[in-house]
């Protein structure tokens, strides 16, 4: 099974990749910069690109059958949470413009 996760550069992100990769799932990522994955990079399929870009997240929606959104406002500097808002109701409506149930 194919699935995305996004937010992947994040402690959570990095712990959620290595988990689905340990348990044979096939990773997609959507980065602004693939060097942060680290060690998960070349692991993953990476679609470099901006979480906030309609275009990038419907290339990261693109063949998988789930989606785990672990992206949002940095906790440091928690600025634009709207933004954040706004990006997570276009992912809604990729995913069901692409028929991801999960």
């Amino acid at each position: 099974m194919k699935i995305a996760i996004l937010g992947s550069t994040s402690f959570l992100g990095k712990v959620l990749v290595k988990r689905a990769l340990e348990e044979g799932y096939e990773v997609k990522t959507l980065v602004r910069n693939p060097d942060k994955l680290g060690e998960i990079n070349g692991k993953v399929e990476v679609v470099q690109g901006n979480y906030f870009n309609r275009e990038d997240l419907e290339k990261e929606v693109s063949g998988i059958e789930a989606v785990l959104p672990t992206a949002g406002p940095p906790q440091r500097n928690p600025q634009f949470p709207e933004k954040y808002e706004m990006a997570k109701k276009e992912l809604v409506s990729i995913l069901e413009k692409h028929n991801v149930r999960r």
